[in-house]
């Protein structure tokens, strides 16, 4: 054999062993030329609805009282903070900060009370100083002789629903006893001020 037959032989060798080597390796991912299924891109953006947006009203004991547009599912402590906060006399133990907002809501921050200095019946307020809207529910049994659970439904009322505007209002409670629904009868001398 001569150097070229040597040479060619030694060349066809090496060839089959890299071919044998290659079809033996697992197989390699796609080359970045291969063809590949291409995905639509949309060129819309892609809109979001709008929020719902609904109205509450904030009064009392706040820097800003007034009616809020808020979006659909606003919490009382984001409403109270548009209406600049709560002031630091104000009786604000009942509000539920984390309760969600409905449309057409009153929040009512009422002042603190000052507490009583006996615990005697003291002298009843005249009929033109007494205000249905901030009286407590100990107040109202003393000034219209109420059963304190009649009392405590008003107040309940007054704060779920925001101010009574009348004493029809007031009788067509229908939590309330007979008894004492009569004793809220039109012309009897009771303040609905805000």
């Amino acid at each position: 054999m001569t150097k070229k037959t040597l040479l060619i032989w030694g060349t066809v060798a090496i060839l089959g062993l890299g071919i044998g080597i290659r079809l033996a390796l697992p197989p390699q991912s796609p080359s970045p030329l291969s063809t590949r299924p291409i995905s639509r891109v949309s060129l819309t953006p892609k809109l979001t609805p709008a929020p719902v947006m609904i109205q509450v009203q904030v009064s009392g004991e706040v820097a800003k009282p007034g009616v809020f547009s808020v979006p659909k599912g606003t919490r009382v402590q984001e409403v109270i903070a548009l209406a600049g906060g709560s002031f630091s006399g104000a009786d604000d133990r009942a509000i539920n900060y984390s309760g969600k907002l409905r449309d057409g809501q009153h929040i009512h921050i009422p002042p603190r009370k000052t507490p009583r200095l006996s615990r005697h019946k003291t002298e009843r307020p005249s009929p033109s100083d007494f205000n249905i809207n901030t009286a407590s529910a100990r107040d109202l049994v003393d000034h219209f002789d109420i059963s304190k659970k009649s009392a405590t439904t008003i107040v309940r009322y007054r704060s779920r629903m925001g101010w009574i505007q009348s004493e029809d209002e007031l009788a067509s409670l229908s939590d309330l006893p007979t008894k004492d629904r009569s004793k809220f009868s039109s012309g009897s001398p009771t303040s609905f001020r805000r």
